[in-house]
């Protein structure tokens, strides 16, 4: 059966060089996914298998903006945090793992070039495509439904990364972060400085659930033991995700221009590298 060949072949430890061939049919690929995320464990652990396969197998490719199903993804063996995200969401339903859509938008170091493709892609198709700009990105990711916490968890394929704990240290951490599991994404997960927005959307509507008081204010704290909150820096950032979030909420739905709140986007980022320099002032690691 080709999903035994290729769980073998990921425990044998294949090179980037050394790739094996990746399932054709729905049907293999569904026997893959059950194989690979096994029977025993967690959701966590499971999805963690699943995402570990991916990035010994799949490559990071920029976007084209380009529709794939998931199956001519995994056929192309590569693709942007969207793509890579509709592969794992195409492997979690057959492992039986309930999972839904994470949108998010971070702050990035400024690009003339990445604001100019979004001014003319908003000009073309409309305010949703402000999501990325001149000091900003969107990114895609899951969540899981972790059945022993009872709360949904953050599953992201592209920096192989599953859990609160793990997230906020790659994403949040305030003095130094660990590598990412695969090294080709370093400079790409470099770039993304710090989330500003974190949102559960739908594939079917327009609808969203605002998640970043939860991840940027409750999760990013409690992973401090709650001491950021004593740092000065703390009102200001607080204060910027509350101001940002429903502004970037409206974006993607498609009635905010977020191209109009540059001002607002660079306070975060000053209120963030003021964090960043306090913590690591009063030695929070």
């Amino acid at each position: 059966m080709i999903a035994t060949l290729l769980m073998a072949a990921m425990l044998a430890g294949f090179t980037a060089a050394q790739k094996p061939s990746v399932p054709a049919s729905p049907e293999d690929i569904d026997a893959l996914a059950r194989q690979v995320a096994g029977e025993k464990g967690t959701s966590v652990e499971r999805t963690q298998r699943l995402v570990t396969w991916m990035n010994t197998n799949f490559d990071w490719t920029a976007t084209d903006y380009e529709q794939r199903t998931a199956e001519q993804i995994i056929a192309r063996r590569g693709g942007n945090c969207a793509e890579l995200s509709r592969v794992l969401a195409r492997l979690l339903r057959p492992a039986r793992v309930r999972y839904r859509w994470i949108s998010e938008i971070n702050i990035h170091p400024d690009s003339p070039r990445r604001q100019e493709t979004a001014a003319r892609m908003v000009q073309e198709k409309g305010p949703r495509f402000s999501v990325f700009g001149l000091r900003h990105n969107d990114h895609r990711w899951l969540e899981i439904y972790d059945e022993v916490s009872q709360h949904w968890v953050p599953a992201d394929p592209s920096i192989g990364v599953v859990g609160i704990g793990p997230w906020i240290q790659f994403r949040m951490g305030l003095v130094k972060r660990p590598a990412p599991a695969v090294p080709a994404v370093a400079s790409i997960v470099e770039q993304m400085i710090v989330p500003f927005a974190v949102m559960v959307r739908s594939e079917c509507t327009s609808e969203v659930e605002d998640r970043s008081e939860l991840y940027l204010i409750e999760e990013f704290n409690r992973a401090y033991d709650g001491r950021l909150a004593s740092l000065p820096a703390w009102k200001d950032w607080t204060r910027g995700v509350r101001e940002l979030a429903p502004l970037s909420a409206g974006a993607f739905q498609g009635t905010v221009n977020l191209h109009e709140h540059v001002e607002e986007i660079a306070r975060l980022a000053e209120a963030y590298l003021a964090l960043r320099q306090q913590a690591e002032a009063a030695g929070l690691h």
